[in-house]
């Protein structure tokens, strides 16, 4: 489920704020742009057109684009201009902009992120890494560096693929931040593109992988990005080169292993070496917890119903203590909207990652044809 549905956090404030009822964002637009004025007085010819000066004042005025909000002190209906508190820096004309009440941006960034941290574990960010190559006479592999903090390890699969070039053809392997080259690789990399992955597998920079940018074949060289996270290869350094494209089939199920827990596993060890998977990738599966989200552009798969509802109860319930004469009512609305989170969270939590039996036995590309349940060997599978 690695493909589940994500909504981003620009999408999530803008939808909190008509959640909200803020008076930009249900009676203008979720956002709006620039048209020219100062980075202290921003003019929108377009949208701000309202007929009657201070109808925003006291309300908060959000660059988008600077990711910078400020007050808004007077507004100037003729001239179509806010006049701000302090400046927002790095401003351009054409910035995009959204008009936040009673709340700011960063108040409304604040309960989103406060309601992805009571989400879990009912809502979780299911992971597919597949960072982690495997290496040459290791066993142990960390499961700390993935994309996200991994909760629970549902399971591992090891890639199958038809097109790997390993080397060194000799000691004669040189290396930078972001290449190899390698003399024996002359000639042969006439069909590699950036299609292409190539990884390290042994010696020095152990562990790293990266996407094939560009190659010189006259000089055996192969540049990547990112560049090598274990820092540049050398003559002790092997590595492996091949095209995704050409798999062999489905990726293999690693069955034979075990994480050090159950839950918030630190490692992996595996029971047995594979070398034809030396420098292929790992794909590892399972649940982790939502991050917070610090860019527009950072996206969760909790559901958007569920953070909406218990970001509304956060915005209200940070306005109990800041109001005598509402406090009463904000507090309902609090609990209110508390408690519509609360129940969607219980009807449409989501299933735990499946898990996986992790076994002592063979890998399963050695399982011999004659015998596949192992009776042979003496396996047992309880």
């Amino acid at each position: 489920m690695s493909n589940q549905p994500t909504t981003t956090r620009a999408t999530l404030r803008r939808h909190l704020a008509r959640r909200l009822r803020m008076p930009f964002a249900v009676n203008i637009a979720d956002s709006s742009t620039v048209t020219g004025g100062t980075s202290s007085a921003p003019i929108d010819t377009a949208r701000l057109v309202q007929g009657a000066d201070d109808i925003w004042r006291k309300q908060f005025f959000y660059d988008v684009t600077a990711d910078a909000q400020a007050r808004i002190s007077a507004f100037n209906h003729s001239t179509h201009a806010l006049t701000l508190e302090s400046a927002i820096s790095s401003f351009n004309t054409g910035d995009v902009y959204e008009i936040h009440s009673i709340w700011s941006a960063a108040d409304l960034h604040y309960a989103l992120n406060q309601a992805l941290h009571a989400a879990f574990p009912a809502f979780f960010e299911y992971v597919s890494d597949e960072s982690l190559i495997y290496q040459e006479n290791v066993l142990q592999y960390g499961l700390t560096t993935l994309s996200k903090p991994l909760w629970r390890l549902s399971k591992i699969f090891m890639e199958w693929n038809a097109s790997v070039l390993r080397g060194p053809s000799s000691q004669s392997l040189t290396g930078a931040a972001g290449s190899l080259t390698d003399p024996g690789l002359i000639g042969a990399l006439g069909q590699v593109n950036s299609f292409w992955k190539c990884s390290i597998y042994a010696g020095t920079s152990a562990g790293s992988l990266g996407s094939v940018t560009s190659v010189n074949n006259a000089t055996g060289q192969v540049n990547v990005s990112p560049n090598w996270q274990n820092g540049a290869p050398d003559s002790t350094s092997k590595y492996a080169l091949w095209n995704p494209q050409y798999q062999k089939g489905p990726w293999l199920p690693i069955q034979y292993g075990r994480p050090d827990e159950p839950e918030w596993p630190s490692n992996f060890y595996h029971d047995f070496l594979v070398p034809t998977s030396y420098g292929l990738r790992m794909r590892i599966k399972g649940g982790a917890q939502p991050k917070d989200m610090a860019a527009d552009t950072d996206a969760t798969m909790v559901p958007e119903e569920y953070l909406l509802s218990k970001a509304a109860g956060i915005c209200f319930d940070m306005l109990v203590d800041d109001n005598r004469g509402d406090r009463q009512r904000y507090a309902a609305l609090a609990q209110e909207y508390d408690q519509r989170a609360e129940a969607f969270k219980t009807s449409q939590y989501f299933r735990p990652p499946d898990g996986q039996w992790w076994g002592d036995g063979r890998p399963i590309e050695y399982m011999d044809s004659a015998d596949p349940l192992g009776w042979r060997a003496g396996r047992r599978d309880y």
